[in-house]
């Protein structure tokens, strides 16, 4: 960003989610711009969906945050907002949990994996914005998925933030909206942007997709009622067959109730007495797993086998780690109360299941950004954006300047701009000669990647390949290249055709051309 010219603009920073390189901010940054916005976009690279399990490499990702917000905002007269996607809006709010020097202007997330319970209001009250614009749907598979498998993260992308920070935090749901549905230009213009310029309305949308279904619903609730008297007949039963005197059916009399599972009873006088309670837990797990019961090992659980445990303490943490992946646990904490056997079953496997989705999901996305990625390289020439005033040419490798100078004064002045520029050197006739492209032209726009911005109607460009001419070493001839045709042109030091003598005929310098620097 060049801040000299851009300093009194309002910024607007903006932050991708995990393998991707954001396309949908370089779409963002025209309509940020033709509102008068200054769009720096962000780019942590890609970040691979196993990485997010990790939570050391999640925190690298928050301090890598920190560092280009601190860089971004140096010279600013005003703080920036920030628009962020997915991984981006976790990056976001964890960033502004941990540094509460961080501050922000307005904040707009879509595709959130932050928890539901995140504390907008402390966020707000202590002026780290002034208000927050979320975008959520209610098709958004990422955002359903990724509390089973991130420790810190949740499903406020699927419904919503529980604290709204009393009306500080605008939710606007989308029925029929899936992760990445929100990069639109008309989302940009009628939504983003008004709120970033203080004329935004809340969106009121209708939830109900489809009038209810009343005879399913009727159904649902008959058959509850009817599996509560059931469980209500078979209950009252039980308490009579066990009542004092009470009888068989074959009218002998029924033995005495057996003291509750694990408790150590006493005869006195005939009656069973209990001077201690134990309570008795059945466990089963669908996946093999390593059990602990309030951080103690207690053995391993096979598949679908029961295994009955008791325990001295109303308030039990039951944890089971999976032997096949010991990153993936299930963990229930559990009241117990009574004399009855409490059933828990484990749901390891469907952890994996949900941990090979999301890793199926990912590669399913990775194409689909691969593709786009070689689409648009394709669009642009050959060339990639890297950073800003930087581009990538993708077949070589090579670093170029996104933006060519007019140079006056011949070769020497262009190859001395270059060096100016730091690690830069004038690209060479052969460099100049693979960018142009005559079989995209028309008659007005050079046949170059449109990712350079320079003055179209210039077409000749400085190399620095020369060579002695005929009258001798100390005349040379150099190399220019017209951008429109890639037309090799022979002129002197200064510009001028071959067979000037510049020092003898103190000839001026005719030709101004276009300076193209490049990094190996």
């Amino acid at each position: 960003m060049d801040r000299n010219l851009e300093i009194n603009r309002p910024v607007v920073l903006s932050l991708h989610g995990i393998r991707t390189r954001g396309k949908w901010q370089k779409d963002l940054t025209r309509a940020l711009n033709e509102a008068g916005f200054v769009h720096e976009s962000l780019d942590f690279g890609f970040f691979h969906a196993l990485s997010l399990l990790n939570p050391k490499s999640r925190r690298a990702r928050v301090d890598w945050f920190l560092e280009q917000y601190t860089a971004a905002i140096g010279g600013m007269n005003a703080l920036p907002s920030i628009i962020a996607h997915s991984f981006g809006s976790y990056l976001v709010a964890r960033t502004l949990q941990i540094y509460k020097q961080v501050r922000f202007d307005k904040i707009i997330i879509c595709g959130s994996i932050v928890r539901r319970e995140y504390p907008w209001s402390k966020i707000l009250d202590r002026d780290q914005a002034s208000e927050v614009l979320h975008d959520y749907g209610k098709l958004d598979v990422w955002a359903r998925l990724v509390g089973w498998v991130v420790s810190d993260a949740g499903q406020s992308g699927l419904h919503g933030f529980n604290d709204d920070a009393s009306g500080r935090v605008v939710q606007q749901c989308h029925p029929e909206f899936r992760h990445s549905d929100y990069f639109y230009k008309l989302n940009y213009k009628e939504n983003w942007i008004p709120f970033l310029n203080g004329t935004h309305k809340a969106e009121e949308i209708d939830l109900s997709t489809a009038p209810p279904n009343w005879r399913f619903r009727a159904a649902i609730i008959l058959a509850a009622v009817m599996i509560a008297i059931a469980a209500s007949y078979a209950w009252i039963n039980a308490d009579k067959r066990n009542e004092p005197g009470a009888s068989n059916e074959d009218g002998s009399a029924a033995e005495p109730s057996p003291p509750p599972s694990g408790e150590a009873s006493v005869v006195t006088n005939g009656i069973n007495t209990i001077p201690t309670q134990t309570f008795s837990i059945s466990l089963k797990s669908d996946s093999l797993c390593s059990l602990r019961i309030n951080g103690s090992s207690a053995g391993d659980l096979e598949p679908g086998i029961s295994k009955v445990i008791s325990v001295g303490s109303k308030n039990v943490r039951i944890t089971c780690t999976s032997l096949e992946q010991p990153t993936i646990e299930d963990s229930r904490e559990v009241t117990l109360s009574g004399d009855r056997v409490y059933e828990v079953v484990l749901l390891i496997k469907s952890k994996i299941e949900a941990h090979k989705e999301v890793a199926k999901l990912q590669v399913d996305e990775n194409e689909r950004e691969e593709l786009a990625r070689k689409k648009e390289i394709e669009d642009n020439l050959g060339f990639e954006t890297v950073s800003s005033g930087n581009l990538h040419e993708v077949e070589t490798g090579l670093l170029w300047m996104s933006r060519p100078q007019l140079i006056e004064g011949g070769w020497q002045s262009a190859a001395r701009w270059c060096t100016e520029q730091g690690a830069m050197r004038l690209a060479s006739s052969a460099e100049l000669k693979r960018i142009v492209h005559p079989g995209k032209l028309n008659n007005s726009v050079s046949a170059i990647s449109p990712l350079f911005s320079h003055d179209a109607s210039v077409s000749k460009a400085w190399s620095i390949t020369r060579r002695p001419n005929a009258y001798g070493l100390e005349a040379f001839t150099h190399f220019m290249i017209d951008l429109r045709t890639a037309e090799v042109i022979e002129v002197n030091e200064t510009g001028q055709r071959p067979g000037y003598r510049t020092i003898e005929m103190g000839v001026a310098p005719i030709l101004k051309a276009l300076t193209f620097c490049v990094n190996d």
